[in-house]
């Protein structure tokens, strides 16, 4: 092996790393791919230079210079691909300038016109006979080179992301190496020297820093992978080898390097087609033996992916229930689950589902038997044996014949934490078959999984009825608290109000029975205390609308909501009362509702937001109403302000959300310093409010 033979060969092992670590990084994206496949060009590439600049294959030199040509060709195409995609352009008129030229020069090489010889010395390649044929190599190279390197120079000028324009800049480097070297090892400056494959190896290493400094792809996810491939591939190469030195030692044939070279590697390939093929060989004879069983095998043997996903027993029975039924071909599957009441376990779901008003349904009780036997045991009963098992032989005959007669064939415990808590309950096969092994373990691990999501659902199931009985009770309180304050607003309005009003006529009764001469002193006091007594009442009238507005009750939500957003314009504010759709009366707890978080967000904003402007949207829906109340004021930080909230018990944020969520609706706040706020709350328009 020469010097020069050297360099590809060093130039082969970086792109085959490069490309094991861009191959072992999943998932995959487009760029990716198309670097890999760059990889496997460059791969190609220096592997041939290095077999032709070797003392190999001598007698097939210029099919590998021709291979080198080819393969270069394809590296600077795929390579300009890559960069391309990279930037998110079209390949355009350099991809299909690239392809015409490997194809053209691939015409050429058939024909033996591209090069018509080489020039070979002592056994060695010494360079091509150079022709008109080099243009074809070098016009497609250039003009992609050329077009590559002008994207990523543009695309460096007008992107301001640093981290983007390092990455470019690199891929710049890279290209200019490629381009120097690359060119001027193909023609007669090189004096036969691999310095393409210097540029080539530079390149590579360029490509390699930015991808450990950039994170192009991940090091420390794919280098366990990358490892364990590596030993398994030397280890392979390594027995292979020896095999074939003991039978050559055995046998004493001769075993030339080529060929113990081509033999390891054809092993390998083999190998690694043996390994990628055998999934789909076995999916193909599973498929030959179950047939028409075949998808609800395959979904069965998958569920454990699926089960992460469920959470209720409803949707269990949904996906697990039919599975069985058609890949096992029996006639009915049922889940037997244990009553709380009665701690006997009944049917809860049927394939084919059952009449549920059926009086000869099967039931296992508590002290049956059966149960006795499958809380102890792990593999499923089958009841055509029952006469053998000695744990048995207390079943009442009752219990026989029902199981005779209730067409069940196999019983398999579903547990949890070591407890019994389901049964599932498979029928006889369909045309009299029996139940293989396989069947057997399939159903096994199901009912294994199973149990552990029929944990996961009375988790859930647990959790929901507790929020549905806060739910209740938040509702229940505020209901109270509406009912309280109509209560406090009435009792105030028939006294308090009525003796406000009253002491007020009594003032200007006295005022107007005092003469001017002797009562001018007294009248001025009257005319303080008929104007407190006026503030009072004027005092005490909003509170009374704050507690329960009447016009909400007499009028309805719209002139309650006008009524409150011209409250607040005597505060300077410019207030704007939007209204669309078709008014109508709304449930009492929907009216309510968005009176009260209109209430709560004009007192913030005439407290806090600075607003010059408000804007009240209502809009009425075909099936919800939707209320946003915009202002201009200053905004503040959503987070830290909720945050504050909860940590002074200033919850009227999270309160407005709380009576919105209790309805169904949504609650939605936009704010931003200096930007304004806008809430929008939706509601439909018939609540549906849950009750334990």
């Amino acid at each position: 092996m020469t010097v020069h033979a050297l360099i590809p060969l060093l130039a082969t092992i970086v792109y085959i790393i490069l490309f094991l670590v861009v191959l072992f990084n999943r998932p995959w994206q487009r760029q990716h791919k198309l670097f890999s496949l760059y990889l496997l060009a460059a791969t190609v590439w220096a592997l041939s230079e290095f077999f032709l600049l070797s003392t190999f294959l001598t007698d097939y030199k210029i099919h590998l210079f021709r291979a080198v040509i080819c393969s270069g060709i394809w590296w600077a195409l795929q390579l300009f691909v890559f960069i391309r995609s990279y930037l998110n352009m079209i390949g355009g008129l350099g991809v299909w300038i690239g392809v015409g030229g490997l194809a053209l020069f691939i015409i050429l090489a058939i024909l033996d016109y591209a090069p018509p010889r080489i020039i070979i010395e002592d056994d060695l390649f010494v360079g091509p006979e150079y022709g008109w044929w080099f243009l074809v190599y070098i016009i497609p190279m250039v003009v992609m080179a050329v077009m590559a390197e002008y994207s990523l120079v543009k695309k460096l000028k007008v992107n301001s992301d640093p981290v983007q324009k390092n990455r470019i800049s690199y891929l710049i480097v890279a290209v200019g190496i490629l381009i120097i070297f690359g060119f001027g090892g193909t023609t007669p400056l090189a004096g036969g020297f691999p310095i393409s494959h210097i540029g080539g190896f530079l390149s590579a290493c360029v490509l390699a820093y930015t991808i450990l400094k950039h994170g192009l792809v991940s090091i420390n996810s794919v280098l366990r992978r990358v490892l364990g491939w590596s030993f398994s591939l030397i280890t392979g190469i390594c027995t292979f080898a020896l095999v074939l030195f003991f039978l050559h030692i055995i046998f004493d044939f001769e075993l030339p390097f080529i060929t113990l070279s081509f033999s390891t590697l054809s092993a390998l390939v083999v190998a690694l087609l043996i390994y990628r093929l055998r999934p789909t060989v076995v999916s193909m004879i599973d498929y030959f033996f179950f047939r028409d069983t075949y998808s609800y095998r395959q979904v069965l043997l998958g569920f454990d992916r699926e089960m992460s996903n469920i959470i209720s027993l409803d949707e269990l029975a949904d996906k697990m229930l039919p599975a069985i039924s058609s890949a096992l071909r029996i006639s009915q599957v049922d889940i037997f689950f244990q009553d709380v009441g009665t701690r006997d376990f009944t049917t809860q779901y049927s394939y084919p589902k059952k009449n549920p008003n059926n009086h000869h349904a099967q039931i296992f009780t508590h002290d049956n038997p059966i149960v006795t036997w499958l809380q102890k045991e792990t593999n499923p009963l089958n009841l055509n044996y029952i006469e053998n098992i000695s744990q048995l032989d207390g079943l009442w005959q009752p219990e026989r014949d029902s199981l005779a007669t209730s067409n069940i064939e196999l019983l398999c415990p579903i547990k949890s934490r070591g407890e019994l808590i389901g049964i599932l309950a498979l029928g006889v096969k369909k045309g009299g078959g029996t139940y293989s092994q396989e069947d057997i373990e399939m159903i096994t691990g199901m009912a294994g999984k199973a149990g552990i999501i029929v944990e996961n659902a009375r988790m859930f199931t647990i959790l929901r009825q507790q929020q549905q009985q806060v739910q209740h009770l938040l509702n229940e309180a505020i209901q109270a608290q509406e009912n309280e304050r109509q209560r406090i607003s009435a009792d105030l309005h028939d006294s308090v109000a009525q003796w406000l009003a009253g002491a007020s006529y009594q003032t200007q009764t006295v005022e107007a029975l005092l003469s001017d001469t002797n009562g001018s002193n007294i009248r001025n006091q009257l005319n303080l205390v008929e104007e407190t007594i006026d503030k009072s009442l004027t005092e005490l009238r909003r509170v009374l609308v704050d507690l329960r507005p009447p016009s909400l009750d007499e009028l309805g939500l719209s002139h309650s909501l006008h009524q409150s957003l011209t409250s607040i314009s005597s505060d300077g504010l410019v207030c704007n009362f939007h209204e669309e759709g078709d008014h109508t009366r709304l449930d009492p707890s929907v009216e309510i509702t968005v009176y009260r978080v209109v209430q709560e967000a004009l007192n913030n904003i005439r407290k806090h937001s600075e607003a010059t402007r408000v804007d009240l949207y209502l809009n009425y829906g075909d099936e919800n109403v939707i209320v946003k109340i915009k202002d201009n004021g200053v905004g503040f930080d959503l987070t830290d302000t909720i945050n504050n909230a909860i940590s002074v018990g200033n919850l009227g944020l999270l309160g407005m959300k709380q009576r919105v969520d209790m309805l169904g609706g949504e609650f939605d706040i936009q704010t931003r310093h200096g930007k304004g706020t806008t809430i929008t709350l939706t509601l439909p328009l018939h609540p549906h409010i849950e009750e334990s």
